[in-house]
């Protein structure tokens, strides 16, 4: 049985295989560039608890996590998840001789293992945990601090690629994956935009090009605070001087597949969301090395990442929804 475990939408049944593969249609693997989770359990003849019990098992056990490193940023809906060494990279060259690495954290021991050219290729972690998400944290706070140093000391880049956590207690695999984007069909280029809008659309391709979900809500911000600010000033600006009167656009945040904290803000107001919550809670924390509390970001902390990345869905569609209400002003002003 293969369930679609997104932060925002719960657990989501999509089919079941008595084989090695199952093809999971596209539309089923949640937003297009919205993190998500794929959670496999076996099929065993003498399990005698539902589905859902083992899903929802509290109890603390060991979960074995397997991931590879990457010179590049991972692939969206990449869900293989009998990878090994082979699969991973990095520009990371062990000394000859050495076939592995054991790193000791505080946070716990782990192994790096190599791939035939040498390259630290594989993480394996093992951890007592009560379930995936304080499995992943625990992975977190004892792998990235050191990726994060040796990033620093070779001055590369280092992806964490494919991640799989075994629950053997639960005969339960979980896949971390990005939502796949789709294939979207494009005729002639009829479409004319104004001039101003050429920054907000770099923009949006520099978000939809990023790997990071920080990264990625920095430029979703600076395009709300580009169009709810100065942009549409100018606009009624020009309007006025043209004697032209523009129909206001209601700029609703929309409906979509949030988590149950966000759902609230559904109809609401953009611009209340982005001063109430974008800015003071996520973007200043982003701006400065240091919010007003004195809390450090620290990128590499698995509840930050989740933080940013639980906000990334609502945010975006805030973005589409303020682009094509100031599209629709300059057309009126055309």
């Amino acid at each position: 049985m293969l369930a679609d475990a997104r932060q925002v939408a719960g657990l989501t049944k999509i089919g079941s295989t008595e084989g090695p593969k199952l093809d999971v249609p596209v539309d089923q693997l949640g937003p297009a560039g919205i993190r998500g989770e794929l959670h496999i359990l076996a099929i065993m003849p003498d399990e005698r608890r539902s589905d859902d019990a083992r899903l929802a098992d509290r109890a603390l056990r060991t979960f074995a996590i397997a991931a590879t490193l990457s010179k590049q940023p991972p692939a969206t809906g990449d869900l293989k998840g009998d990878f090994d060494a082979g699969e991973g990279a990095s520009y990371f060259v062990a000394p000859p001789g050495v076939d592995h690495h054991r790193i000791d954290t505080a946070g716990g021991r782990f192994f790096i293992r190599l791939n035939d050219r040498g390259e630290l290729a594989l993480i394996e972690f093992s951890c007592e945990a009560r379930d995936v998400a304080e499995a992943q944290a625990k992975f977190a706070a004892a792998v990235h601090p050191c990726l994060d140093h040796l990033a620093y000391i070779a001055n590369v880049p280092v992806h964490v690629g494919r991640l799989r956590l075994d629950d053997a207690k639960n005969g339960r695999t979980t896949l971390a994956f990005t939502g796949p984007f789709r294939d979207a069909t494009i005729g002639t280029f009829a479409h004319q935009f104004a001039p101003e809008m050429q920054p907000i659309y770099s923009m949006y391709r520099e978000a939809r090009n990023a790997s990071s979900d920080f990264y990625r809500f920095l430029c979703f911000f600076k395009i709300l605070e580009g169009l709810l600010g100065k942009m549409r000033a100018e606009v009624f600006r020009r309007a006025k001087a043209r004697g032209v009167t523009l129909v206001r656009p209601h700029d609703h945040v929309p409906p979509g597949e949030y988590g149950a904290a966000l759902q609230d803000r559904v109809g609401k107001s953009v611009k209340q969301f982005f001063d109430d919550v974008l800015e003071p809670e996520y973007r200043n924390a982003m701006a400065h090395f240091a919010a007003d509390d004195g809390t450090v970001l620290h990128l590499s902390d698995y509840s930050q990442q989740l933080r940013y990345a639980d906000i990334m869905l609502i945010t975006e569609q805030c973005v589409r929804t303020v682009i094509a209400n100031h599209e629709a002003l300059l057309t009126q002003l055309a």
